[in-house]
C-alpha cells in the first residue's frame, strides 16, 4: 500500500527512474536475468531538487523537468526504493546529457 508521503530531491539531486531491461536469450538459448545485464544507460526524470547555491548567494537551478529522458554513467546514483517504487538519486553533476526528439531530415 502506498504512503500519502512524499519524497523530493534536494540541492541539485535529481530522481530518476532507469530504463528496464528487457530478459534476453543468448546465442545458445539461456535466459539472461535483468540483473546479469548492464544497466541501462538512460533514465526518465521523476523529480528534480530546487539547485546549488552558488558562494555568491545565487542559485543555480537544475535545467530538467520532471519526464525528461537523460543519459547518465551506468554506476551513478543511490538506488531508493519508495512506497513500492525504485527510484535512483543522481547528482546533477553525474548527469551526461538530455536526450531530444530530433526533427526527421527529407
Amino acid at each position: 500500500m502506498k504512503s500519502t508521503m512524499k519524497l523530493e530531491p534536494l540541492h541539485d539531486n535529481v530522481f530518476v527512474e532507469r530504463d528496464k531491461v528487457e530478459e534476453t536469450k543468448t546465442a545458445g538459448g539461456l535466459v539472461l536475468p535483468t540483473n546479469a545485464q548492464k544497466v541501462p544507460d538512460t533514465a526518465t526524470v521523476i523529480a528534480v531538487g530546487p539547485g546549488r547555491m552558488l558562494e555568491s548567494g545565487k542559485m543555480l537551478k537544475v535545467p530538467l523537468k520532471p519526464g525528461d529522458k537523460i543519459l547518465l554513467s551506468r554506476h551513478s546514483g543511490i538506488d531508493v526504493n519508495w512506497d513500492l517504487d525504485r527510484r535512483t538519486v543522481v547528482p546533477y553533476s553525474d548527469i551526461l546529457g538530455v536526450v531530444r526528439q530530433g526533427k526527421k531530415k527529407k
